[in-house]
């Protein structure tokens, strides 16, 4: 009798981890009401989203701190990054501004938008990003690292979508 119950409450156990795991891939396939992305590197937890006529995009989910990673390539080629916050805000609006001096002595401004009802801060680069991409914006902070994300899918489609038949 001891050993059916305690085979009976393992296997209990098992189904509840499963479903667990389950449910917390699925959350993060659809964080912040996302639709449309499927894993492209599970072991990594990095996902990707292709629209037909859109570049890809990949990104990563940060459930713990309430905000989930973005990296595409724009139509003239520079590689875009958003960083989503799980905060409601007001269409439109700007929220907060840091500024401050670059190495190379010019003031920058970062800026954390309100996009579709959710805080946004974007950059852009003109080469891959950097193997981590971190930021404080107002009362907001991120840290990415990128050196697990493999960029090829947004290289191989931006060099597609440029090609022209002679």
């Amino acid at each position: 009798m001891v050993f059916v119950l305690l085979t009976i409450g393992a296997g209990a156990f098992f189904s509840y981890k499963s479903m667990s795991k389950h449910a917390l891939k699925r959350e993060e396939l659809n964080f912040m009401g996302s639709k449309g992305w499927s894993w492209f590197d599970e072991k990594r937890r990095v996902q990707i989203k292709r629209v037909e006529g859109d570049l890809p995009a990949l990104r990563k989910v940060y459930v713990d701190e309430n905000y989930a990673a973005l990296l595409t390539i724009s139509d003239s080629g520079r590689y875009r990054g958003f960083v989503f916050f799980d905060e409601p805000c007001e269409e439109g609006s700007a929220i907060t501004e840091t500024k401050y001096y670059g190495a190379d002595g010019e003031q920058n401004i970062d800026v954390l938008h309100c996009i579709q009802g959710k805080l946004v801060f974007m950059k852009s680069w003109a080469t891959p990003p950097e193997t981590r991409w971190e930021g404080n914006v107002g009362d907001f902070s991120f840290s990415v690292s990128l050196e697990d994300w493999d960029l090829k899918p947004l290289q191989k489609a931006y060099y597609k979508s440029r090609a022209v038949l002679i």
